[in-house]
């Protein structure tokens, strides 16, 4: 059985995020997958995953690893979130250590989540000042998306 997230509107994007990680973990508590389809809105970002798939190791001929499946994974159902709130993903790449960044950029601010086969980190880069680093869960997406929309 699949379970959707409840319905939006764009200019409730916060309520709607925050309504759809609460979603998410109550799927994934209850064993359930979700479907939150695939919209043109990220589509680029997707095939871009389906592509980081393929990579084997030492892709970037300088000893990197292969994507992770569980940090592609992570990225997919953070796009999927991003994507049932109406929100443009800038970009998405691999790194050298089997990492996937999840790249957003509003308001000439950028947000890094990268995700790490066994954990995740965010780092929000402000118009002026230094970045600031912490880890990432769910949970913090209403925060993040708040920050780069102000």
């Amino acid at each position: 059985m699949m379970v959707s997230p409840p319905d939006f509107t764009p200019t409730e994007f916060r309520p709607t995020i925050t309504q759809t990680v609460h979603a998410v973990r109550t799927a994934e508590k209850s064993g359930l997958g979700l479907d939150f389809g695939l919209y043109p809105i990220n589509e680029r970002i997707f095939r871009l995953l389906v592509e980081f798939k393929s990579l084997k190791e030492n892709w970037d001929e300088d000893g990197a690893l292969a994507p992770s499946p569980s940090a592609i994974l992570q990225a997919e159902n953070l796009i999927r979130l991003l994507q049932r709130a109406g929100e443009k993903v800038f970009h998405a790449a691999p790194g050298p250590n089997g990492e996937i960044m999840v790249d957003l950029r509003k308001n000439g601010k950028s947000v890094e989540i990268l995700f790490y086969p066994t954990k995740a980190r965010v780092v929000k880069f402000p118009i002026a000042g230094l970045p600031v680093q912490q880890d990432f869960h769910n949970d913090l997406l209403p925060e993040i998306l708040k920050w780069l929309h102000e």
